[in-house]
């Protein structure tokens, strides 16, 4: 994995090219909706993550529901 350093100009391509690749909907967006969290990734055309996410909860009762 390479690391971008800020003001190089190339990290701020390839963000372009992801802006790119969304807009023009060469992307795709799993997720998975589990009990107690859900997990999202996109991913570009290459199968390479570019965002991913997660929201974890506790499930309870309340009165006794």
């Amino acid at each position: 994995m390479q690391t971008w350093k800020i003001g190089s100009g190339k990290a701020e391509d390839m963000a372009m090219d992801r802006k790119e690749m969304i807009i023009n909907g060469r992307t795709a967006l799993g997720i998975e909706l589990g009990s107690t969290r859900i997990k999202a990734v996109l991913i570009g055309e290459d199968h390479s993550p570019i965002a991913s996410g997660s929201y974890e909860w506790e499930n309870r009762y309340e009165n006794n529901i």
